[in-house]
């Protein structure tokens, strides 16, 4: 079954046979989380939306009609979610993020776990921060700085 096409494989999943599916995911999952990576720059999430990928897919293979390559296919849908993703995190507040930030400074050396945490939230922070304007960006440091005598850009 691995040398199938992938349009002999949609035939196969269509028919109901799962192991054709994940023949057909095992084939694109490394390109695709590749692909969402690159998108978004955090492993995390890049592992979450590319499972969300392939849950997408099975729901929508039924309407696959190979107008376009599965390839194509795939990549179109992949870059629609990920789109999608991205929009909804710029609606979120940036309060949420700041909230965390009150942790950063607190002695997590005995928690390894916490640390990772940590390290992951400050360089979101970085990166949020860096798509800010950048009078907002000033704005933000400056007034983060005055509150705790600790530059976030450290």
């Amino acid at each position: 079954m691995d040398k199938m096409t992938d349009e002999q494989l949609i035939d196969r999943v269509r028919q109901g046979h799962s192991d054709a599916y994940r023949v057909l995911v095992e084939g694109h999952k490394s390109y695709i989380y590749t692909l969402v990576y690159r998108m978004v720059g955090h492993k995390e999430t890049a592992e979450d939306l590319t499972q969300e990928v392939f849950v997408k897919l099975f729901r929508s293979l039924a309407h696959f009609r190979g107008d376009a390559k599965f390839t194509t296919w795939l990549y179109r849908m992949t870059t629609n979610l990920v789109t999608d993703f991205r929009r909804s995190q710029k609606r979120k507040p940036y309060e949420a993020l700041l909230d965390k930030m009150k942790g950063w400074f607190t002695d997590a050396r005995e928690q390894p776990e916490e640390m990772a945490m940590l390290k992951e939230d400050q360089e979101r922070m970085q990166a949020l921060l860096s798509e800010l304007p950048d009078k907002y960006r000033l704005i933000t440091q400056l007034s983060h700085l005055r509150k705790t005598r600790i530059p976030i850009w450290l």
